[in-house]
């Protein structure tokens, strides 16, 4: 599985999540969780408070070179990122 993301864009945390909606199907909080994820994964940053969870709102967030995922998270990932 490939992903290509703009690594110097910026991205609004409620855009994310709403694009994630309508696109791929998920609801809101499942969005969010995966936001989430990816964050605490390292493929996510917060660009102003690094330690602040992903949030439906005016955040801005930007995706970056990703840590090594660990199993538990890619197990969690998985079935959301197959249709991408």
């Amino acid at each position: 599985m490939t992903f290509q993301f703009n690594l110097i864009c910026f991205y609004l945390g409620n855009e994310a999540v709403d694009w994630l909606v309508r696109e791929k199907g998920v609801t809101k909080r499942e969005a969010v969780e995966l936001g989430e994820t990816l964050r605490l994964d390292g493929y996510l940053v917060n660009s102003v408070y690094r330690d602040q969870p992903f949030l439906d709102g005016h955040f801005f967030y930007r995706f970056c070179i990703p840590r090594r995922l660990s199993d538990e998270s890619l197990a969690k990932l998985s079935p959301s990122l197959d249709s991408f």
